[in-house]
């Protein structure tokens, strides 16, 4: 029987797989919710329905305040729609500036069709389609989780800081 990566010996629990917009947004939500220390989140496009939530909001807001170390890095490619479709997680960046921060994918990296978010390199959501409204989330998969912030850490090396165009000081 073949081993799922993000199913290791280091994976006690299975993975799940999610079906339907808003379970993917409430997975999301709940995800960042149980973070401790670190957001790492990819997106090409920060679509409203799951990332302009005030679930997705309050539970960022609250990682942030809970801890001075607590940090939150997102990409995206699309910078002018994020801050257009994205009330909420604007106001809480420019609230919170010093613990989260954007940047923009360099175009040689452009064009991908997923999204994924890792929190504190254990747990993880990956959509490996943005057309489809399905994807794995699980809560404690280090190797996956390690393997999803590996590739987010070289797309933010080639990222462009967005921090004074989203409108926010740092």
């Amino acid at each position: 029987m073949p081993v799922h990566p993000g199913n290791r010996s280091d994976d006690p629990a299975p993975p799940a797989q999610i079906h339907g917009r808003d379970t993917l947004r409430d997975r999301l939500a709940g995800l960042v919710e149980r973070a401790q220390h670190e957001i790492l989140v990819f997106a090409p496009r920060y679509e409203r329905a799951l990332f302009d939530t005030p679930q997705l909001a309050e539970a960022l807001a609250h990682f942030v305040t809970r801890h001075r170390q607590n940090r939150a890095r997102l990409l995206v490619e699309d910078a002018e729609q994020l801050t257009r479709d994205n009330e909420r997680l604007m106001e809480v960046t420019r609230k919170f500036s010093d613990f989260i921060e954007f940047r923009q994918v360099a175009e040689e990296h452009r064009g991908r069709r997923e999204i994924f978010a890792v929190v504190d390199r254990t747990g993880f959501l990956h959509q490996e389609d943005i057309g489809a409204a399905a994807a794995i989330v699980h809560l404690a998969a280090k190797s996956k989780a390690a393997a999803l912030a590996e590739r987010f850490e070289a797309l933010w090396t080639h990222g462009t800081p967005l921090t004074g165009r989203l409108g926010v000081g740092r």
